[in-house]
């Protein structure tokens, strides 16, 4: 069974995001047993939306790509950011295993990133890494 990671408002998920409108628990990504990427909804009160080609999809569980965006209650972030997050506190954990047959080539590496172990609302609303400058504001 594959290692699922969590999202939410609490401080043990795995990724951490600080915003009233995310459920303590919202969602869970986890990398499926044939190398595709899954990320389900777990019972949130504002729900979780899959942003793929400027489209809005209600999500309750599906496959999703590093240039997908998800909405958790009013945060946005993209699936790259999310993979970044769980990367950072384990690596290799959302790769294919290349040896395994049948799955799929790792994919291409992400751009660096600032490793955090949560991600953080800023004064003027936008979500960045915690410690990190603000990318919107620049505080």
């Amino acid at each position: 069974m594959p290692r699922r990671f969590t999202i939410g408002r609490e401080r043990s998920c795995d990724v951490a995001v600080a915003d009233d409108s995310v459920s303590r628990i919202h969602a869970e990504i986890w990398l499926n047993e044939d190398g595709s990427l899954m990320l389900a909804d777990r019972g949130s009160s504002n729900g979780t939306f899959l942003i793929r080609a400027g489209q809005n999809f209600p999500l309750t569980h599906a496959i999703v790509m590093a240039a997908d965006q998800v909405r958790l209650g009013s945060v946005t972030l993209s699936v790259a950011e999310l993979i970044d997050a769980i990367e950072s506190r384990h690596p290799g954990a959302l790769t294919p295993d290349t040896a395994r047959p049948g799955a799929y080539p790792p994919p291409p590496p992400l751009p660096a990133r600032a490793a955090a172990e949560a991600l953080i609302r800023c004064e003027c609303g936008a979500v960045k890494s915690f410690g990190q400058i603000c990318p919107h504001c620049r505080q």
